[in-house]
Order: structure tokens, then sequence, then C-alpha cells
């Protein structure tokens, strides 16, 4: 089984990266060479890229040139990913002028409007060129009929592989902060943001395909990735994987009636009957336990007797939001600067390239997407973004499959708590990656799965 023999080497490769501080930076170097031999491998080393750059640096201390050089590969892999496009001459992707459209406006924005100018650009131009990459990456791989199924299950199952052991060791596992699990990455939330795409795909295949496809695989990968998901204390992610169950059901309604009967039966089979018979028994049986567990996990780092819900959303989500508005009503029309803060005070530290002094890290934490993006641009820059958006969510609702559908509306609604679509230097490569598999499905064959 494919699957099954990836998943082995790539559980062999990540923990072969642990024998010795500098494998990292030549595994880096070496996607590089890998990126050159096809668009396929070109996704392939992107894919590795982004999580070699984020592992846990207990196990992996040296990693700081192996981060710099996932540029590197990112770069390698888009020239590479052009020179495929050209030579199957596919380099329309109905998506890509809306990219276009809205990165050339924010390059215009950033010349004139920006505090940083040269912050905010490179930034933009990382985006553009990363998120062309990825799009055409896919419709290429789609167009050469290849399924990326059994790679991204495989990293999923090679990380969660790996992650296990340090359930029972604090030191590696709950570093961070000793509250939330991060598994084999440098932070929990990290972790819990990878895991988000990856818990939608396995309980999709679990829910809404027949039984004779459910292998008892699928059920164990979908109660670990749950489980580690939930003790990562990620709420956003959680929130995430919900809302994207939530979004199929709409979509469902309102555009794919060939769906309707696999959702409306998947209620009624027996795995799912016995669940919420569970479920609900272990509700009875264990409520004052459920109840506790549930406030540690929505309050996360514990609560007062007398904090709410509310409250508690206000501390940690709202008090940014409310801050990125009175920043946008500063100035509404423009913004203040496209991925940077509006005041200089508030700026992090910025890492130069030594050779040619090209901002390589400038990161800003920013959280609710549509509020900080109304600050950094505008209602200008904010309706551009809004046809690239939209865009995405057409090819996606009415070409998709089930799975691609969850996974894709679960990496959009990522950016609710961690505004992650414009970093290609962090995790927004992965998300991307994501939503470019479920995009390409709409390239494949009739009889490709």
């Amino acid at each position: 089984m494919e699957s099954t023999r990836i998943t082995i080497i790539l559980t062999l490769f990540f923990a072969s990266l642990a024998a010795q501080e500098d494998l990292p930076t030549i595994a880096m170097i070496g996607l590089c060479v890998w990126a050159l031999r096809s668009a396929e491998h070109a996704i392939q080393a992107l894919s590795l890229s982004v999580v070699i750059k984020f592992l846990n640096p207990v196990v992996y201390p040296q990693l700081r040139t192996a981060s710099l050089l996932a540029w590197v590969v990112l770069g390698i892999a888009g020239l590479r990913i052009a020179v495929a496009s050209l030579q199957t001459r596919a380099p329309r992707h109905p998506v890509l002028p809306w990219v276009l459209i809205f990165s050339l406006a924010i390059l215009a924005h950033s010349m004139l409007v920006s505090r940083q100018s040269m912050v905010s650009s490179f930034k933009i131009l990382t985006f553009a060129f990363g998120a062309i990459t990825v799009l055409l990456g896919f419709k290429i791989s789609a167009l050469r009929s290849v399924n990326w199924t059994p790679w991204f299950t495989a990293l999923w199952t090679a990380i969660l592989i790996l992650s296990l052991p340090t359930l029972f060791e604090a030191s590696i596992g709950y570093k961070r902060n000793g509250m939330g699990f991060q598994g084999i990455f440098v932070h929990p939330q990290l972790f819990g943001l990878f895991l988000a795409p990856a818990v939608g795909w396995f309980t999709t295949r679990l829910l809404f395909y027949p039984i004779r496809e459910t292998h008892w695989i699928i059920v164990a990968l979908t109660c670990v990735s749950w489980s580690f998901l939930l003790l990562t204390r990620t709420r956003t992610a959680a929130v995430a994987v919900l809302g994207g169950l939530a979004c199929v059901v709409a979509v469902t309604i309102l555009a794919r009636r060939d769906w309707r009967k696999q959702v409306s039966g998947a209620l009624l089979r027996p795995v799912i009957l016995v669940a919420m018979f569970a479920a609900a028994s272990a509700a009875l049986m264990f409520s004052s336990s459920i109840e506790e567990s549930a406030g540690e996990f929505i309050f996360k780092y514990g609560r007062d007797s007398n904090t709410t819900v509310s409250e508690a959303f206000s501390k940690s989500r709202g008090e940014g939001i409310s801050s990125e508005w009175k920043n946008f009503l500063m100035s509404p029309l423009v913004g203040h600067g496209f991925g940077i803060s509006p005041f200089p005070s508030s700026d992090s530290e910025i890492i130069l390239d030594p050779f040619f002094g090209l901002p390589l890290s400038a990161p800003v934490e920013k959280g609710f997407l549509p509020t900080a993006i109304l600050e950094e641009t505008g209602i200008l820059g904010t309706l551009c973004l809004l046809p690239l958006l939209g865009s995405l969510i057409w090819q996606v609702s009415r070409k998709s499959e089930i799975d691609g559908t969850w996974m894709f509306f679960t990496c959009l609604l990522l950016n609710v708590g961690e505004m992650i679509f414009f970093s290609f230097g962090g995790v927004g490569l992965y998300t991307w990656l994501i939503m470019g598999w479920a995009t390409s499905s709409q390239w494949r064959k009739p009889d490709e799965t």
C-alpha cells in the first residue's frame, strides 16, 4: 500500500534528523535539489520544508540555518513549477487573476502608504509568489493524474507517530508552557494548526464514505488526531474544524445536491450511532469530569470562578480585535501598511538577509483576518481581497470533493484566530498547500479519487 510505504519513509526521515544537529540543514539543501526534479517533487519539498522549520528545538536543537533555507526551497520550487507550467502549457488558473490583482494593488499600496515599504512589499511579493506556485503546482500535478492523498495522509501519520512518545516526556511534549501538547513541534499552537486539516480529512473519511472504504487505520488516526488536537488546547483549530463541518453542510444545502444523500446518511451509520450513544453515556456517568475538562479547554490556562466564556474570549482574542478595529477607524480608507504594526513601538524584530539586505522575517501577531486586513490595508485593500477569497470558495464549493471542502474551509477558518493567510514564511505555506490540494480536484479525470 502506497500510503503505508510513504509513512514509513517519512517517519524514518524525520526521526533521523534528530541524530545530528546539522542534519536538518543538510536535509533542506537536499530538498532544494529534490524540488528541481519536477513540479510534484517541488510540492513535496515545500511540504517537508515547512515541517522541518517548526520542529521541536529540544529534539532538533539547531534549526536557524534550516529555517532560513526554507526560503531557498520556496524560491527553487516556484521556479521549477513555473518551468513546468510552460512545458505543459497550463499557466492559467481561475484564481490567479485575483491573486495578481490583489498583489499588485497591495504592492502599490505598500509604496504609497506603508511606513516600512520594503517590509510590506517583500511580504506581498512573497505571498503572490507562494500562492501562484502552490496553485499552479497542484494544477499541473492534477493534469498528470497525481493523487496527493497518500502523500499528505502519510505526512500527517508520520508526525502523529513521532509525537506519540512525547506524550510521556513532558520536557519534550509540553516544553513550551507545560499545559498544551506540542509533540515534535516547537509550539502547541502550531501543532494544533497543523493537525486541524488532518482532523477534518480523517473525520470526513469516517463520516461520509462507505464502511467498506473506512479502514480500521482511519478510525485509529481519527481518534489520535482529535485527541492530540484537544491536548494542544488550540481553540482556534478546534473551532475551525467544527466550522469546516458547518460549511460542508451549508455547501451541501446551497450548491451540492449530489452530497445530500452522503451527508444525511452519515448520521444513520452504525459507527456514528454507537459513538453518539457512547458519548451520551459518558456525559451522564462522568459529567463533572467532562465539565471540568471542557472548562480547562475553553479557558485554556485556567479560569477564575467568576470568569465567563465571553470574558475569556475578550481576554484572548477580543482585545486584539478591538485594537485592530480602532486602528482601522484611524485610517479607514487605506489602513496603515500591509504586514506591519500601525505604530513604530509595536514593530517586531526584523531579520535581514546578510547578503542582499532583504527582510527574511518580520513577524507581526495578528488575529482575526477581517479586522487585521482592514487595519493594514483599509477598505480599498479589503475590497481587492474579497474577489480572491470568493474565487477560492467558488472553486472548492462547486468542484471539490467533500473531504477537500472540509479541509479547505478548516484552513480558511484558522484565520479567525490566527491570521496566517499571507504568511508564506510560516504555517501559512502549509495551509495553502492543503487549500491547493483541495482546489486541484477540478482538473482530475472523473474516474480518479
